[in-house]
């Protein structure tokens, strides 16, 4: 079995293979649950800590789910992003 999630909702090879062969883009708004984008975004991005982007390229589904120990990553480096 292949586990596969990439952003535009593709969970299978076969749904990249479609996704690609429709030239779909995976680009999206930024999740609510992943943190405030009214909070960091300005349309100039000319102050510090903000950006000029609204979105990005998300998994739709819960990154807790990661099996950070197949890839041999630590909990606290999948936790914290170290």
């Amino acid at each position: 079995m292949v586990a596969c999630r990439l952003p535009g909702d593709v969970r299978s090879p076969s749904d990249l293979w479609q996704f690609l062969m429709e030239k779909k883009s995976g680009q999206g708004p930024v999740p609510p649950n992943r943190y405030n984008i009214k909070g960091f975004y300005s349309p100039k991005g000319d102050m510090s800590g903000v950006m000029n982007v609204d979105g990005g390229y998300f998994i739709r589904e819960d990154v807790r789910q990661f099996d950070n120990e197949f890839f041999g990553i630590n909990n606290y480096d999948a936790t914290y992003g170290q």
